[in-house]
């Protein structure tokens, strides 16, 4: 990952699990400039050799990205493959608002 870099296209094809899924997303999308396309492969993949469940899958991992950052992104397409738009004027901000630490309440 190159800091300081902005970039007009991401394209997400991460290992088939959720993990490796959210991961790369969350530490792509500060480097996604405004109004530039994010795009995540396999949304619909399901190979019951690889993965037990839906949870081992891409699909889990981009609805969370989706959801954690409704108020910064369009989507676009949504099929196999998901693509969506950083809104204009939205700022970069890091993915640490997804993961809360586990404190005392």
């Amino acid at each position: 990952i190159c800091e300081g870099k902005v970039y007009d296209f991401i394209y997400i094809d991460a290992h088939h699990t959720s993990s490796s899924v959210i991961r790369d997303a969350a530490m792509s999308f500060p480097m996604l400039k405004s109004e530039g396309i994010m795009a995540f492969d396999d949304y619909r993949w399901f190979d019951p050799k690889q993965a037990k469940t839906i949870i081992d899958t891409p699909r889990p991992a981009i609805n969370f990205f989706l959801a954690s950052f409704s108020d910064q992104i369009e989507v676009i397409h949504k099929n196999f493959q998901v693509w969506i738009k950083k809104q204009d004027g939205k700022s970069n901000r890091s993915p640490s608002h997804m993961v809360r630490g586990g404190g005392s309440r």
